[in-house]
């Protein structure tokens, strides 16, 4: 059996697995210094609404600094979406969400679904030529009783290495 422990992209956890019904879904941000691409992969378990129009709009957004501040940006971004777990290993179309966001819910059930979330570094910089980090910011309606998630992240680094040169959480 073979396994792959150098590896040459850097594999980030960022919200460990937990029932986000009552607070706010926000990574940590991501350093994109060294970084020739970018995501962000969403899992989703349980999902549980008292209403069929709840929903959670997902933004991307971009800062100068890794910790809260006034310069954070919304971005837009593209996405797929997966089809349940229990259901097969398919993967909708690759979609382009504006700055605004993607909103999953009211007409998508997405217990047990993915959401993946890609970033491009040199289309922030283009757009907000200070900004280097992002994250994931996740709002959604107060019918939600239930909403289990986790996030990884996942950095492909200009220059590879078997050990990553900094970290990029913070």
């Amino acid at each position: 059996m073979a396994t792959k422990f150098g590896m040459y992209e850097n594999v980030i956890p960022l919200l460990a697995p937990f029932d986000r019904a009552a607070t706010l879904l926000e990574t940590p941000y991501i350093d994109l210094q060294s970084a020739n691409r970018a995501s962000f992969l969403l899992y989703f378990g349980v999902v549980t609404s008292t209403t069929a129009t709840d929903t959670l709009t997902l933004t991307m957004e971009a800062s100068t600094a890794s910790t809260s501040n006034a310069s954070e940006e919304a971005i837009p971004f593209n996405y797929r979406v997966s089809v349940a777990f229990a259901t097969g290993n398919t993967w909708g179309a690759v979609t382009a969400a504006t700055s605004a966001g993607v909103s999953l819910g009211a007409s998508t059930v997405f217990d047990g679904f993915a959401v993946l979330v890609d970033v491009d570094p040199a289309y922030i910089t283009e757009k907000k030529p200070d900004a280097r980090y992002v994250r994931l910011v996740g709002t959604h309606t107060d019918a939600y009783s239930v909403m289990l998630v986790t996030c990884m992240g996942f950095v492909d680094p200009r220059y590879k290495a078997t050990t990553m040169i900094k970290a990029t959480v913070t």
